[in-house]
């Protein structure tokens, strides 16, 4: 732990005062959009149109000043926490003591993750808040606290604010609660279960309805599949767009057919000779 933190102490120093010389993968564009939102937030006194990332920055900035080594602390700790959090999930759980070490070792010296911690992204409370969850609930599956199983919800819930793919978490929770029985350890359907889940799915249900916006604000002007199809060859991102070619006329099908080649070209970019088969390759397979 001690050597993970000095490590991430070293990438922030280097991010802060070495940048001139290289831009770190991960840094870049998307921390300067999410600090100069939160900038703009601060001093407007507006949240209008602000995402929720920025939203936490523009109160952090409030009592700090909009000085990023603030938020970058805020998210090292939190990535350390992370990881403290993730030891005691795997002791939590009985998981052999080498394997834990193991696992914890990757984790406290994974590149990207180190990364994400010192930077202005949200990965950093993302991560802590689904491990948190986790967490809580390891803990209901070994003890049956309910009260464990409804913070596993809550920060799940959380965490979806920042990125609303993350609320796909609740689905395995709830199989869980309806086919899996904690105490006699084994799968089968019970009443109990059934009614727990569905509580919870309620729960769930209401909270959308009132803070849809926030949720699933990326899919608000999505009312069909073309619209996805569509949307994806005028942003043509990954270099993909050309993929277009590639059309059926009916836009299930194309989207179908489209994406795994999208998915193969962001990967094995083919802008050969620019630089970016480098860049991507040194991301995806070596940080990432």
């Amino acid at each position: 732990m001690v050597f993970s933190l000095i490590f991430r102490m070293f990438l922030l120093l280097f991010d802060m005062l070495g940048n001139e010389i290289l831009i770190l993968p991960g840094g870049g564009p998307d921390p300067d959009g999410f600090h100069w939102k939160a900038v703009d937030a601060l001093y407007s006194r507006s949240l209008k149109d602000v995402n929720a990332y920025s939203t936490v920055l523009a109160v952090l900035y409030y009592f700090s000043g909009d000085n990023t080594l603030f938020a970058r602390i805020l998210n090292l700790i939190l990535s350390m926490n992370s990881i403290y959090i993730a030891y005691n999930i795997l002791y939590l759980l009985n998981i052999n003591s080498k394997v834990t070490e193991k696992a914890i070792m990757l984790m406290a010296f994974m590149p990207n993750f180190a990364i994400m911690s010192i930077v202005i992204r949200r990965e950093s409370l993302i991560i802590f808040l689904v491990t948190l969850s986790i967490y809580n609930f390891s803990k209901y599956q070994k003890y049956t606290s309910k009260k464990s199983l409804v913070f596993s919800y809550i920060f799940v819930l959380l965490a979806s604010l920042f990125h609303s793919g993350l609320s796909i978490i609740l689905l395995p929770y709830s199989l869980y609660l309806i086919l899996y029985n904690s105490k006699t350890m084994k799968y089968n359907f019970s009443w109990k279960s059934i009614i727990t889940s569905l509580g919870l799915s309620m729960v769930f249900i209401f909270i959308l309805s009132i803070s849809g916006d926030s949720l699933l604000s990326k899919f608000q002007n999505f009312e069909s599949v073309e619209d996805i199809f569509i949307h994806t060859e005028v942003a043509n991102r990954g270099g993909s767009g050309y993929t277009i070619e590639i059309a059926t006329g009916n836009s299930t099908i194309d989207f179908m057919l489209n994406t795994p080649i999208r998915m193969f070209f962001f990967y094995y970019p083919h802008y050969l000779g620019s630089g970016v088969e480098f860049q991507m390759f040194y991301r995806f397979y070596l940080v990432e």
